[in-house]
This record gives structure tokens, C-alpha cells and sequence, in this order.
């Protein structure tokens, strides 16, 4: 099934390396044919192209340490996936009351957190009808701990309680400020994320939201105005 999405940058882009690692293209070229009839079976006689050495090349199983080595090596042939971790720490710039981008950083230890459950992802300002204390909130009494990344907020500007103010009061150890971003940055949030958050309640439309489900996030928000007529709950 992956071997669809390969297939499509090959007829786009070729297979001369330059654009996509021949890594990654090479073992396509072996595929004869693809039967939707049998699309993402178990045993499909299209996939008997796809030796046990592409899926030790590819697939990340195992332990936590064996997971980051196998990134590195795939980083090392030209395979780099956006991780939220690696989004936060990358830009660093968060920024605290004083509106200064990265005033706010995070050492490898609490970067940590991202390592296992779901990344939810807010991207917007840090205006009062966003109701981001309440999301920080919220995010906090989760039964099971997974980190919630703030995308935006345009520095010094910000309505109410600032947001770090608000982790810190709820000790919200789980939510990190990765500052405000170029729109071309945005598509790299939204692929190393799980989850879109929009808590707002007079949105008029949400525009969040298509980005996120352009990108395949599924997204929560307010039954209410445009993400009302976006989000729907059987699709």
C-alpha cells in the first residue's frame, strides 16, 4: 500500500536521487502490479516484491533506543520525518510574558515526553475566544500523560492568562510552547502531530482545521459556527 505513495513521487520527481533517496525508490521498481481487490491484505501477491531486507530497511519496531538508532540511520539516507519533539526544539521559540521568541526552551529530558502516546497540536493566536487556559486545563486531568504542542501565538501578543502562566499554575508538565511560525513551517506541526485541538467557540470558520485533515489529522473541536460544518463526527 505505501508502495502507492512511492509511486507517485517516482512519476513526479524521478528516480535519479535528487529529489527522493534512491533508498527509498529502489525497491518499487521490482513492483508488477497492484491489486485493489486485496488492497492492504496480509499475504497480498502484489506485495511479494517487498523482501524482509525492505522491511528491515524501513519498518521502526523495537525498543526506544533501537527506534532512535533506526531514525538516525533512515535520517542518514535522506528519509527525515518530522517529529514534534524535534519541531519544538528545532525553532525554539516559545516565549514567555516578556514576548521575547525563545525565552521559553525545553532541556532533552523534558523533550523526553514525546517519546510514547499521541502529540495533540493547537495552531492559532493566543487571543481570549481561543480558550486556550481552558484546553491547558483540560489537557492536564487527561487520565493517560501525552503532550499537547502550542503552534503560534504572536510574540507579546496574547489575551487573559498567558498560556505558560497557565502551565505553570495547573503544573501542566505535558504542554510546550513552540512559538510562533512560518505558514511554510506549519505542514511540518501538522505531520509530526496526532491530534488537531481547535477549543474555540466562535470560530468562523477554521481554518486549522482543513489544514490538519489536508495533512490526514483527525481534529477535535466545538460543535459550533464553521468547525461545526467541518468537523463531523462520522467522517
Amino acid at each position: 500500500m505505501v508502495s502507492n505513495h512511492v509511486q507517485d513521487l517516482i512519476d513526479r520527481y524521478g528516480t535519479d536521487g535528487s529529489t527522493v533517496p534512491k533508498a527509498l525508490t529502489d525497491y518499487v521498481l521490482a513492483r508488477k502490479f497492484y491489486d485493489y481487490d486485496e488492497h492492504s491484505r496480509v499475504g497480498a501477491k502484489h506485495g511479494e516484491f517487498v523482501t524482509d531486507e525492505i522491511c528491515d530497511r524501513f519498518c521502526v519496531l523495537g525498543t526506544t533506543d533501537q527506534i532512535k538508532a533506526k531514525l538516525k540511520e533512515l535520517q542518514g539516507v535522506g528519509v527525515d520525518h518530522p517529529t514534534a519533539a524535534g519541531f519544538v526544539d528545532g525553532g525554539a521559540q516559545g516565549w514567555d510574558e516578556q514576548g521575547r521568541p525563545g525565552s521559553v526552551s525545553y532541556r532533552e529530558s523534558e523533550l523526553s515526553r514525546f517519546a510514547s502516546g499521541p502529540v495533540f497540536l493547537y495552531l492559532g493566536r493566543f487571543t481570549a475566544v481561543k480558550r486556550l487556559p481552558l484546553l491547558i486545563r483540560a489537557h492536564a486531568r487527561l487520565a493517560r500523560p501525552c503532550p499537547l504542542v502550542l503552534v503560534g501565538g504572536h510574540p507579546g501578543e496574547w489575551e487573559g492568562e498567558h498560556p505558560l502562566e497557565t502551565i505553570r499554575r495547573v503544573a501542566a508538565e505535558q504542554v510546550f510552547l513552540a512559538g510562533w511560525r512560518p505558514h511554510e513551517q506549519l505542514p511540518h506541526a501538522l505531520n509530526a502531530a496526532d491530534v488537531l485541538v481547535l477549543p474555540s467557540v466562535a470560530e468562523a470558520f477554521g481554518l486549522a482545521l482543513v489544514e490538519a485533515m489536508a495533512c490526514g489529522l483527525p481534529a477535535i473541536a466545538c460543535a459550533s459556527h464553521g468547525p461545526a460544518a467541518i468537523v463531523r463526527k462520522t467522517s
